[in-house]
């Protein structure tokens, strides 16, 4: 499924899922993808949180997994990851919503 990252945090795999689920949320909270940029200068540790821990329990949920974990145990994912790679993960989480220059071309 496209939208997965996994991570080694404190010995144990975390999975994220970066799709419509974490999205859906996401906005529910007011947080869009046009406003990601402004969010994350103005409050990017808490931002940087509620994107993970969304991402988190969206892959829990799509999964059918128990959600094990709260937004404090997100802070201290970020806190081991160091906010650096924490930024880093949603980065590489969100290139799936990058467009495929290959299907483009097939369209031309």
């Amino acid at each position: 499924m496209r939208g997965i990252v996994s991570r080694e945090i404190g010995g144990k795999v975390v999975n994220f899922h970066f799709g419509t689920a974490m999205f859906e949320q996401l906005e529910e909270k007011g947080l869009r993808l046009s406003n990601f940029k402004d969010a994350m200068s103005e409050k990017m540790f808490s931002t940087t949180t509620e994107i993970l821990y969304q991402a988190a329990i969206a892959w829990c949920k799509v999964n059918k997994k128990d959600v094990d974990f709260d937004r404090v145990d997100v802070t201290c994912w970020v806190d081991e990851m160091g906010i650096n790679e924490a930024v880093n993960l949603i980065t590489e989480g969100l290139r799936v919503l990058e467009k495929n220059p290959k299907a483009l071309e097939n369209q031309g």
